[in-house]
């Protein structure tokens, strides 16, 4: 076998090598982000006039909230950002909000006009597009006497709540989990699959080389 074969053998095993860690890589990053971005519930928040509400934050990064931004709109109206990485941005309402433990929205006298439908979204650094899904919540504000709860409805992952009542997981997130779980064994199995593929072919192909060489 002449020199010249030999290193063309050479340069397609190598190749195949640069190739399969390629296809890993692909493969594991769609994997994270398939299994990683969530659709969270939306929490529907009932509070009368005067209490002090408080708005979970279902998608929490950084636990000193310094990527947690919260934004506003009541009836598809404009969207206003009340607070901004951790700080509290809305100067109608600055005196009555705070943020709280988990990120959490706090806020203090609720009025009529509070009413209306919150998110919490997080932001790794300024400018950077949100990260994960979002967590919305509604705030319904009552006139009555009608009991304060706190329920769940829409989509899919489930944010922790603290406060009252919650409705049993909804239909869809049953659904998908088998779903889910399928995809995160592909994302598993499929890379060993084709290592163990690659190798079959490269110790073929070296076991060539030596014959030849022979």
């Amino acid at each position: 076998m002449s020199h010249r074969d030999t290193q063309r053998h050479r340069g397609v095993l190598e190749r195949m090598d640069r190739e399969t860690v390629l296809l890993l890589h692909l493969l594991l990053i769609k994997g994270h982000f398939y299994t990683g971005v969530s659709t969270y519930d939306t929490v529907s928040v009932y509070h009368k006039v005067g209490d002090d509400a408080i708005l979970p934050c279902g998608n929490v990064v950084y636990p000193n909230c310094s990527s947690t931004t919260w934004i506003y709109n009541k009836h598809s109206s404009a969207t206003t950002e009340l607070v901004g990485h951790g700080k509290v941005k809305g100067r109608e309402r600055a005196g009555r909000l705070r943020v709280g433990s988990n990120c959490s929205l706090h806020i203090s006298n609720v009025h009529t006009e509070d009413a209306g439908s919150y998110t919490c979204q997080q932001y790794l650094h300024v400018g950077a597009a949100p990260y994960g899904g979002d967590a919305p919540v509604r705030l319904s504000v009552l006139s009555s006497t009608t009991s304060v709860r706190t329920t769940k409805t829409s989509s899919t992952a489930s944010p922790p709540i603290s406060s009252s009542t919650a409705s049993p997981p909804s239909s869809s997130s049953t659904a998908e989990l088998p779903v889910r779980l399928t995809v995160f064994f592909l994302v598993l199995i499929t890379p060993l699959v084709i290592g163990v593929a690659v190798l079959i072919k490269r110790r073929s192909l070296t076991q060539t080389v030596s014959g030849l060489r022979k």
